[in-house]
């Protein structure tokens, strides 16, 4: 039974005060947002339901599978590079849909990105499957000096208890020297339909607004970046009037936010297809003061031929790892996104 009464509960927001410190990120920075569809190890926890992810289970999820999706999500995060050619992968990725911390650890250590020095962030949410978001980053572009996630409680009048979703991770740092700072998104599903599943996205907003706003009230000249699968579209009300983002920088206001692929959902394209019908749920979103001091180059969806169906009624969908039950050996049901930020002269 899904919620429809939804509370967001905030006990406290940190302080986001940081020590200045040395040494430049490069002059142009690339991030992205990547849903890995349910990238799960293959060992059952008692703590979450993730037993359809096991090799006893209808999936046959093992070892050979597991290592196949590694091979073909790592060889994604090293493509995109935004056409740099010195560089492999972005400067800093979001995920969602990795189980734990293990997970990533495969990532950034397998041989097509283990040269880049990745590290990442995680933090277990309450989620009942067990899937979380993540941020990794290179070092020598991002400095992160703390984080902390936050639960979005949606309550169930029928049970009273509540229904765990992902929690919000929020990672504060230094981009070339300024104060900057990340949410990872995977907002509530449409499950049981758009419109009944909307005051669960709504919440996830105002929570995710709340944050923000606390960010630049701690201190106003925090650059901000707001990524994740929203499982809305931009011009859905949840992302439109709840997170107030825009879709050009016109007279944009410190309390709103812009969405650079905007222009990609508004001809057409999108990061998922459902019955024929594509979607831009994965989004980056940022503030003015971080259009301030960097000019967005690019702003795409990340998709060329090989991470998508090449034949059949599924043509041109993303190439996923599983349809139902069935096993197709792909990447993802999401394709990724990212922006590349140039460094002003200011």
């Amino acid at each position: 039974m899904k919620s429809t009464l939804i509370v967001a509960k905030l006990l406290f927001l940190l302080p986001f005060i940081l020590v200045k410190s040395y040494g430049q990120a490069p002059d142009k920075v690339l991030v992205a947002f990547y849903n890995i569809e349910n990238f799960f190890d293959t060992i059952d926890s008692p703590y979450t339901q993730d037993s359809e992810f096991t090799p006893t289970s209808a999936k046959e999820w093992n070892s050979v599978k597991y290592y196949n999706k590694l091979d073909k999500i790592a060889s994604v995060i090293a493509a995109i590079n935004g056409h740099r050619d010195s560089e492999t992968g972005p400067d800093i990725i979001g995920f969602c849909e990795v189980e734990n911390s293990s997970v990533l650890k495969d990532i950034i250590n397998y041989k097509t990105l283990k040269t880049e020095g990745y590290k990442y962030i995680h933090t277990d949410s309450p989620d009942e499957r067990g899937i979380d978001v993540a941020l990794m980053y290179k070092p020598k572009s991002f400095t992160p000096e703390h984080w902390i996630s936050y639960t979005l409680h949606l309550m169930n009048p029928v049970s009273g208890k509540n229904d765990h979703t992902r929690d919000q991770l929020v990672v504060g740092g230094l981009l070339n020297n300024r104060n900057t700072c990340f949410i990872i998104n995977h907002w509530p599903s449409r499950s049981g339909g758009q419109i009944k599943s909307e005051p669960n996205r709504i919440a996830a907003a105002l929570l995710t607004k709340h944050i923000a706003d606390s960010v630049l009230k701690s201190d106003s000249t925090t650059q901000l970046i707001i990524m994740g699968d929203f499982n809305d579209d931009p011009d859905d009300i949840s992302l439109a009037r709840y997170l107030n983002v825009k879709p050009d920088t016109d007279n944009l206001k410190d309390w709103e936010f812009y969405n650079p692929l905007y222009s990609e959902f508004s001809s057409g394209y999108g990061s998922l297809c459902y019955r024929d019908v594509w979607n831009l749920f994965d989004q980056i979103i940022v503030n003015d003061e971080l259009l301030k001091n960097y000019s967005i180059e690019k702003s795409q969806i990340f998709a060329p031929d090989y991470l998508k169906e090449q034949e059949g009624r599924y043509k041109n969908y993303p190439f996923r790892t599983f349809a139902g039950s069935k096993y197709l050996g792909g990447y993802s049901d999401h394709l990724p996104v990212y922006i590349q930020l140039k460094k002003n002269n200011n």
